[in-house]
């Protein structure tokens, strides 16, 4: 029972970190086309006149959608690894009190140890 919540909590947890940095993944693509138009529109533009007002504060559309855009990434490719590596380790350890009950039911005593898998 406590490990089905477990494992519900984390893939909630899972779901909303996809889903916020997702997000953020989109705002920074925003940011990063309107960085692009802002080179083909006239000065007078509320575009060009927000990205200036950006860029003397200190960077502007396009450099601040990379940014995000790299942080977003950065946060899901980290997540999926760790997701990857903990299923990665259940599947392990569930193959290998396979083995262990199937040893016994033949009557084999031979001792599989349960180690982490690193």
């Amino acid at each position: 029972m406590e490990n089905k919540k477990k494992i519900k909590g984390e893939l909630i947890a899972e779901i909303i970190i996809y889903s916020v940095f997702g997000l953020m993944g989109i705002w920074g693509l925003v940011y990063i086309v309107l960085g692009v138009v802002v080179n083909f529109v006239d000065y007078k533009n509320p575009i060009y006149i927000s990205n200036d007002s950006f860029a003397s504060k200190g960077i502007g559309f396009l450099p601040q959608g990379l940014i995000i855009l790299a942080v977003a990434l950065v946060v899901i490719v980290t997540t999926l690894l760790i997701v990857a590596k903990t299923s990665d380790r259940e599947f392990e350890k569930e193959q290998r009190r396979q083995i262990a009950r199937q040893n016994r039911r033949k009557g084999n005593q031979e001792v599989v140890e349960d180690a982490e898998v690193k």
